[in-house]
């Protein structure tokens, strides 16, 4: 992250250019570490949010919406007594810090105009909002500091506003850059990345070692750096150029998780990680801390799921092992019959009491060893081989479907544990926690524990050829999709022997080049367990050819009459076909 001293310069400057002498229209508080405010002007509303929590301190423009309590907390009150409709003059950041002040002017009980100050501290875990009068005297504050928890200064009601202490370090607005070279170089031990931090205000590590990166390609103790500064320079140099023309606001992602942001480019990365370009400051924030949230979300409940899925799919597997011992032991139930039919030919020959009977069996032609009760007559020892190869038939048809409905559930289990693996949003993984209580593996209190969510909309592509493919994404939107929202001359795709979702190219009854096959399949392979491979082989058909699969389980099919056409999945081709 880069909420820095530089990021909240430039933000200054944004939020000046779209707030100044706007009107507070309404006043909420979320939580107790968020506020947000209403402003109106003559171009329209905007929602200026506030947010001191020590993760996510920060202040801009947002388009989120939020939860607010049905009874406002005392500071929310405090807040709509002192500053509905007053105006705000100007933002105003000071020589780098990490605080922003919002100067508004209210009318007092009087009808007199007063300035009020809004004091936006955003320093980690020690983030506050701070709400004073003109002369820094404290009304009231998101977090009371006492003298027990800070013995540099109180932020109580009645208290004097008095500024974190400074840091011993050089501005880019009053030093020059051959000053803070030298500074650097008093930390001749440390590397370059560490020393640069030291020196300047308001700067982070990221981009502390962005300057590095952009000098010399790597960190390097600033010992080796004395000889040659003239890269570091230009680097320090181009920093002060970005600081003073327009931002742009990047946000570098791996594997869909947000890492950092800047309100310039970042380029230490490389092709490791992507980045994604915004129009502005406050759209950035908006996405990278919604990034963040989801991320949280989906790891927290995915992870519960994931424990789920596994400790389920283990009992399956277990069941299943000892199901087929069984059917294996019940393969030799012929034999009871014949010992049963052995005995019953000769029961006229054969001698009371006696533990065991030679006989001939008539079958091979051998002679045979057959164990007998000897509390039993030889009719009542045939009836009991008679019983006993009865129950190993009944139990051998029984425990044959019993593995077949496991095998089904396994297999089920593991289509959801790639579609779990596949979710990219909270409201996936929540639309799964649904689908697994309605198939009996979680139960409905549990789930009912989040709000439930509405159906999934399929995913949307759109082919050369101009036709649409939609995507299921989770089971139940599989089922909805192929058999509710597609055609009988739709095209319908599928992974061959792989888990993966459906895949329908609606074709509106029009004939669809070979192209548009192919990108619907390679559509489909994406998002499938076999994404990562390349000649996946995807199997076609007209959506009339595909009918469910006995059984209940969603997503199960059968299709005949199909094609089978090979691909490689790309992620930047999919991405492209995305609408």
């Amino acid at each position: 992250m880069a909420l820095d001293g530089l990021f909240l310069y430039k933000l200054a400057e944004e939020l000046t250019a779209q707030l100044q002498n706007t009107r507070v229209e309404k006043i909420y508080q979320p939580s107790k570490e968020e506020l947000v405010f209403v402003m109106r002007s003559r171009q329209g509303a905007k929602k200026l949010y506030l947010n001191c929590r020590a993760d996510s301190a920060r202040a801009h423009i947002t388009a989120q919406s939020f939860i607010n309590p049905p009874n406002p907390p005392m500071l929310c009150m405090l807040l709509r007594k002192k500053l509905s409709s007053a105006w705000l003059d100007r933002i105003e950041q000071s020589d780098f810090e990490r605080i922003l002040t919002f100067h508004f002017t209210a009318l007092n009980d009087f009808g007199d105009r007063v300035p009020l100050q809004m004091i936006c501290e955003i320093m980690g875990r020690y983030s506050n909002i701070i709400f004073t009068d003109e002369t820094g005297v404290i009304f009231e504050s998101v977090k009371r500091v006492g003298a027990s928890k800070s013995s540099v200064r109180e932020v109580l009601p009645g208290k004097q506003y008095v500024s974190p202490p400074p840091q011993d370090k050089l501005s880019l607005h009053c030093a020059t850059v051959d000053a803070v070279i030298e500074k650097v170089k008093e930390n001749n031990n440390a590397m370059l990345s560490k020393s640069l931090l030291k020196t300047l205000k308001g700067i982070s590590p990221l981009r502390c070692m962005e300057l590095v990166y952009e000098a010399y390609a790597e960190d390097k103790p600033v010992y080796e750096m004395c000889e040659n500064t003239a890269p570091l320079k230009a680097a320090l140099e181009h920093l002060c150029v970005l600081l003073q023309g327009e931002p742009a606001p990047c946000i570098v992602s791996k594997e869909g998780k947000a890492i950092a942001f800047s309100f310039a480019d970042i380029c230490q990365y490389g092709t490791l990680c992507e980045k994604a370009q915004y129009e502005s400051l406050s759209e950035l924030l908006d996405a990278y801390y919604q990034n963040r949230l989801n991320t949280v979300k989906r790891t927290q409940s995915g992870g519960e799921l994931l424990k789920l899925i596994g400790s389920n799919m283990d009992k399956l597997s277990r069941k299943l092992a000892l199901q087929k011992k069984e059917l294996a032991d019940s393969e030799d139930n012929e034999k009871y019959k014949l010992y049963g039919e052995l005995i019953h030919a000769n029961a006229f020959a054969l001698p009371e009491h006696v533990s065991r009977y030679s006989l001939l069996n008539y079958y091979s032609g051998e002679t045979i060893e057959i164990d007998a009760d000897m509390r039993l007559t030889p009719a009542e020892n045939a009836n009991r081989y008679y019983k006993e190869y009865r129950k190993k038939q009944n139990a051998k048809v029984f425990i044959s479907e019993q593995i077949r409905i496991g095998e089904e559930q396994l297999a089920y289990l593991e289509s959801v544990l790639d579609i779990l693996e596949r979710a990219e949003s909270p409201e996936e993984i929540a639309a799964l926690k649904q689908e697994l209580a309605s198939q009996g593996y979680l139960k409905m209190k549990a789930a009912k524990r989040e709000k439930t969510p509405k159906q999934l909309k399929p995913l949307e592509f759109v082919t050369s050829g101009g036709f649409s493919v939609l995507v299921g994404r989770n089971n139940l939107s599989n089922d909805t999709l192929t058999f509710k929202s597609a055609k009988g001359n739709d095209l319908w795709f599928h992974t061959k022997n792989v888990h993966g979702s459906h895949a329908v190219l609606i074709t509106r009854g029009e004939t669809v080049s070979q192209e548009d096959i192919i990108e619907a399949a390679g559509i489909s392979a994406y998002y499938s367990k076999a994404r990562e491979s390349s000649g996946v082989a995807v199997d076609y058909c007209r959506i009339c050819f595909v009918k469910r699969q006995p059984g209940g389980i969603p997503g199960r099919v059968f299709y005949t009459d199909y094609k089978t056409v090979y691909v490689t999945p790309d992620k930047a081709e999919v991405e492209k076909l995305k609408r």
